[in-house]
């Protein structure tokens, strides 16, 4: 239970908390402000946090200084969390907790001398002068000239640190100012009737904003107007955003509460003029300059909302040629055959890699960002256009997996007008690999369907049966030719998951046509790893092993096709002699054995055999039967 001190204060209607615990802690004769905490329980690194954090322990620190825990609570500026900036609940209206000051004491000498006590407007940082008498607000003693604080418990007309009496003389505010300066003072006043009363002076759309958005607008638009010609506008907005408000100067808050009162007019003004003075600047970022901030904040107040309406109308109105959208989607595009980079992504879903390298080398873009902070331009149709055909498109892997035949035969059918690459350099590079034409793929599919079903004929293969002992792109673009151009008779058979496993032939009749294409030389092709392994009926792992053995050449692009020829006329693996032998491997290996022959090599425990010396024991095999095929139309 929390026991109340022997000398309870009252609290004033305008007075901060931490002035409170600091005349509380003065009158009980504690040694410091934290002490006085401890004795109500508050866990505080410092008192200046109080207000900000210990909103739950305003019952004890009431009961404690014989203050209502009403009028406690009241004074307590948590967080707002629903905001996405940071703001605190400043007496009922949000407001962003850079503008509070609550390490450093401000005062007014000739008030304190009215009464000892703190106000809670003057610790809000752009004010500098107190609204009632318009004396300058000190924030260092005029003795010692060290900052003051809330630490020890001397009271707050007191230094804490010379233990002399904060009097003396400060500058005082212009007359013709005072008016203008405390309806200004009055946006973030304690009493919200007197915040009412000064919204009430402004025009739409400022006058039904909060009234925290309403004092943080006419800073923003003061410091924007007292450095309309500055460079260095990161290092502006920065200082702000730290809560040094020094880049406002002695007029810049009269500035901004005078382009409030012009209502957006005024707003239009002050963008004319900054984007009008910079037009020749470069980019987007440097024309734009200070105002650039208001397009890339993460959090949006209302002031950038109608920033970013303003400057697409003032970027029109002055018939600039910028038409570049910003990260955030501050300026609307001025074209609508245009499109910058990041509605692109966003649109079309598209990373941003795909549309830079597109920028480098495509003929998609209109304008190309300069400086890091720019954006890219792209033709809308052009990249429209791109995009669909990559996406419509035809992978020559999927194209291979659907047909069962070896990528590196595609180009052989592509050359003989059996299906059309996509020649367009955009969707080149968009896409990751080649892609075909979806209408020609389509077609050679239809023809496939179209064949007419086998009559359970068991002499009957299928193509890739036939040509999977061709290594010639060639074989599988005459034969496929040949089907289309009716010279070779095929069917559709049931069963397979490929086309080349479903379409089947006579032996005889297919041999007939693949004699020319063997009569072509292989073309110089280069075939990388994963697909060589299976041309020649192994695993990668005994693939490198016979690279590593001197019996295949590799080269830097892969392994060359007539290499691959080379070495499979060459050698024979276990897994084509289980195709030959009907007996075990070991059964295979005693009759060569028997006949004085030993494996040429053996690469990862599989040994693998000279053909010629295969053919010397067993003769040269083919593969004994045929299966009988279905037909894939039912009877």
């Amino acid at each position: 239970m929390i026991r109340p001190f022997c000398a309870p204060v009252e609290i004033h209607s305008d007075e901060s908390l931490l002035s409170a615990i600091a005349r509380s802690a003065e009158v009980n004769v504690l040694p410091a402000t934290a002490t006085l905490l401890q004795h109500a329980n508050v866990n505080a690194p410092r008192t200046a946090f109080v207000p900000f954090t210990q909103s739950a322990a305003s019952a004890n620190i009431g009961q404690l200084m014989g203050i209502s825990p009403i009028e406690v609570a009241r004074r307590m500026l948590p967080r707002l969390e629903e905001s996405e900036r940071t703001t605190v609940d400043w007496f009922g209206t949000p407001l962003e907790r850079r503008f509070v000051e609550a390490n450093v004491r401000r005062l007014s000498f000739a008030a304190l001398t009215a009464g000892p006590y703190a106000r809670s407007i003057w610790m809000i940082r752009p004010l500098l002068y107190c609204p009632d008498n318009f004396d300058a607000l000190q924030s260092n003693c005029p003795a010692c000239q060290k900052k003051l604080g809330w630490t020890r418990s001397l009271g707050v007309a007191v230094c804490e640190h010379c233990e002399k009496p904060l009097t003396g003389r400060s500058p005082k505010l212009p007359a013709e100012s005072r008016r203008e300066y405390q309806n200004i003072a009055a946006l973030v006043d304690m009493d919200p009737k007197r915040r009412d009363a000064s919204a009430a002076l402004l025009p739409l759309p400022f006058g039904d904003w909060d009234h925290g958005d309403i004092f943080a607008a006419a800073i923003d638009l003061g410091a924007l107007a007292q450095n309309a010609s500055r460079t260095d506008c990161r290092n502006l907005w920065r200082q702000l955003a730290t809560g040094d408000f020094s880049p406002l100067r002695d007029n810049g808050i009269f500035q901004g509460w005078d382009i409030l009162l012009g209502g957006p007019n005024a707003v239009d003004n002050l963008l004319r003029k900054i984007i009008g003075a910079r037009r020749n600047d470069g980019n987007l970022r440097q024309v734009l300059g200070p105002i650039s901030r208001f397009f890339h904040s993460k959090s949006k107040s209302p002031l950038c909302n109608l920033m970013e309406k303003r400057v697409g109308l003032i970027l029109r109105e002055l018939k600039l040629p910028l038409k570049v959208m910003s990260r955030s989607r501050a300026l609307c595009t001025e074209r609508t055959e245009s499109i910058a980079m990041w509605d692109a992504m966003r649109e079309f879903s598209i990373s941003d890699k795909l549309l830079k390298r597109l920028a480098v080398r495509g003929d998609c873009l209109l304008g190309k960002s300069a400086g890091e902070t720019g954006v890219h331009l792209f033709d809308r149709v052009k990249l429209q256009k791109a995009v669909g055909q990559m996406r419509s498109g035809v992978g020559i892997f999927k194209f291979s997996n659907d047909m069962g035949m070896p990528a590196y035969a595609i180009s052989a059918l592509i050359e003989h007008g059996l299906v059309e690459r996509i020649l367009d350099e955009n969707v080149q590079l968009l896409a990751p690999h080649p892609l075909l034409e979806p209408a020609s793929v389509a077609d050679l599919y239809d023809l496939f369907a179209s064949l007419p079903p086998p009559k359970n004929d068991s002499n009957l293969v299928s193509l890739s049966t036939q040509l999977a002992s061709d290594l010639s792109p060639f074989a599988w673009s005459d034969t496929l030719l040949a089907i289309k151009r009716g010279q070779l008779r095929a069917f559709l058979a049931a069963g397979g998951e490929s086309w080349s496993e479903r379409v089947v032939a006579h032996p005889g009749a297919l041999r007939t046509h693949l004699e020319q294409a063997r009569t072509l030389p292989l073309p110089d092709i280069y075939i990388p790893a994963c697909t060589a392994a299976p041309i020649i009926g192994v695993n990668d792992v005994v693939l490198g092993r016979a690279a590593e053995s001197g019996l295949l050449r590799k080269h830097a692009k892969g392994f060359l096709l007539e290499d691959l020829a080379v070495f499979r006329s060459t050698y024979v693996f276990p897994s084509e002699i289980s195709k030959w032998f009907d007996g075990s491997g070991r059964s295979f290996a005693n009759a060569m054995a028997e006949a004085g022959l030993c494996p040429a090599a053996t690469l990862h425990k599989s040994n693998i055999w000279r053909r010629s010396d295969v053919n010397l024991v067993f003769g040269s095999q083919q593969i004994r039967n045929f299966e009988a095929v279905e037909s894939a139309v039912p009877e």
